[in-house]
């Protein structure tokens, strides 16, 4: 006679299957993501130069991030160097604070352009004409 699984029985079952399902995607999740990195790093090494410098890398930054092992993440390396490089640019930028906003320094000589006083209207604006 064959045997018949109760309802409760196959929920166990199809539940069993579930949680083994998601531990096998807990394992392969992290290849995925190692291998997806790696492409991304393959990416940026087909960029020539003036475009690597463009996304603050050079690359020698690609070579230092692709020669690791190969669990480590190759664009961790890489986003680290951009940063460094935009912080290192910000503390060499000289600024100009005025109370708790930056002021952008003139690119017009002071007194160059002063304004003359017109009269706007009325008769001793048809004067000065």
């Amino acid at each position: 006679m064959p045997s018949v699984h109760s309802p409760t029985s196959l929920s166990k079952i199809g539940a069993g299957l579930m949680a083994a399902a998601n531990q096998l995607l807990g394992l392969i999740r992290p290849i995925l993501r190692m291998v997806k990195h790696r492409r991304d790093a393959a990416v940026l090494a087909s960029l020539d130069d003036r475009m690597l410098a463009d996304l603050g890398l050079t690359r020698g930054d690609l070579r230092d991030a692709l020669s690791g092992p190969f669990w480590r993440d190759p664009t961790a390396l890489l986003v680290s160097r951009v940063r460094e490089r935009r912080h290192a640019g910000r503390e060499r930028r000289p600024r100009r604070m005025d109370g708790d906003s930056m002021v952008a320094p003139s690119i017009v000589p002071s007194g160059l352009f002063e304004r003359v006083k017109r009269p706007s209207s009325g008769p001793a604006a048809r004067e000065a004409c």
